[in-house]
């Protein structure tokens, strides 16, 4: 059975804000690389910006880096975690999974069935499992 002792709290917190941080920087990052490509191309600004909120590959893209970061979390929680590796680097997602579900019902698109946006919310799950499992513990000297 699953007690809240058996988690360091330092090492979740760490992996959640690891997460958070790294997936909304460098999300923003890419729409502004991606906005002003298209400002390039001759797209005013509002315009650019609805294009690359439309766009199912920029959607795509950051999908894929909100998972690259599930997993670094998962792996950075479980580093600084002793052991149970793969359980830390759950629960160091679990906060952007809770966000993610709650958004995606709050503001559902029209373009996607809510069930889509829930799968993608929960394969962050098994992104944090993995990088947990993958995550070796830290030596402490």
């Amino acid at each position: 059975m699953l007690k809240l002792e058996m988690l360091n709290w330092k090492a979740v917190f760490l992996g959640a804000i690891a997460d958070f941080v790294g997936t909304i920087f460098v999300t923003i990052l890419v729409g502004q690389a991606w906005v002003g490509a298209l400002q390039l191309g001759g797209a005013s600004g509002d315009s650019a910006r609805e294009m690359t909120s439309n766009s199912h590959l920029f959607l795509a893209i950051c999908v894929t880096i909100g998972w690259y970061f599930d997993y670094l979390a998962g792996r950075i929680a479980a580093s600084l975690a002793e052991d149970r590796g793969a359980l830390h680097g759950v629960a160091a997602v679990v906060p952007g999974v809770v966000f993610g579900l709650f958004e995606a019902v709050s503001a559902a698109s029209p373009e996607f069935p809510l069930w889509f946006d829930i799968a993608l919310c929960l394969a962050s799950i098994g992104f944090g499992y993995y990088g947990g499992s993958r995550g070796k513990p830290i030596k402490k000297s």
